[in-house]
């Protein structure tokens, strides 16, 4: 009898502390819980056209690169450029290769030097040496044509 009225005791103590509605709730949330994780786990996704793509196919998609070994330079403002190689170029970008891995802007303007063709670029990677860069304007002058007035 006495352990009967500690525990009939103690649970008074609980439900005029509102501990009981506390619990109460809390199996409700989990049960809502449990619910959500059985309607998840039962459904079945919902499958759209969506072409898988794999690691292949993004770079088959990525434009066409040109392997190639071009002498450049790295404009980092109007006067001061760092010479570098360009190792693969396409119409979206280039891989280039800087003699040291000093430190640069992340917009750079890259200067062909047997086609003179410029390019602006952001460095959208760097691995040591190698930099990727993402051609975000052509900057090369065209010539004007011969007009007869």
């Amino acid at each position: 009898m006495g352990v009967n009225l500690l525990t009939q005791t103690a649970f008074n103590h609980l439900i005029e502390g509102g501990l009981c509605m506390r619990t109460a709730g809390m199996a409700k949330k989990k049960d809502a819980i449990s619910k959500r994780l059985a309607a998840i786990s039962s459904a079945t996704p919902e499958v759209k056209n969506a072409p898988i793509t794999t690691m292949k196919t993004r770079r088959a998609e990525r434009a066409l690169r040109e392997n190639v070994f071009r002498p450049a330079k790295l404009y980092t403002s109007k006067s001061d450029f760092l010479p570098c190689v360009i190792r693969n170029i396409s119409e979206t970008g280039a891989l280039v290769r800087m003699e040291s891995d000093q430190a640069l802007p992340e917009i750079v303007v890259l200067r062909l030097i047997q086609t003179g063709r410029i390019k602006k670029a952001r460095i959208i990677w760097r691995d040591e040496n190698d930099i990727g860069l993402h051609f975000i304007a052509d900057l090369t002058q065209k010539k004007p044509t011969d007009q007869k007035s």
